[in-house]
């Protein structure tokens, strides 16, 4: 559940910043938001436990939605 959690946000911020801009800078929304939340939030802040898949799911969410957002172009 929280890997398709992360897979959506990445999705939903890819989506978001891809319309306003393109869909490179979506995605690179998408991977700078997962890594700011594992390396920020969970390790210096230690709120939860970093996940490299977590993060690997946040950008999976990026690269669909840009493909989405790429398609429809």
């Amino acid at each position: 559940m929280d890997k398709l959690l992360h897979f959506t946000i990445g999705l939903i911020v890819s989506l978001i910043a891809g319309a306003l801009y393109t869909p490179v800078f979506g995605l690179l929304g998408a991977v700078l938001s997962g890594a700011w939340k594992e390396i920020i939030w969970d390790k210096v802040l230690s709120r939860e436990t970093p996940e490299i898949l977590d993060f690997v799911a946040t950008v999976a969410g990026g690269v669909l939605g840009a493909v989405i957002l790429h398609a429809a172009r």
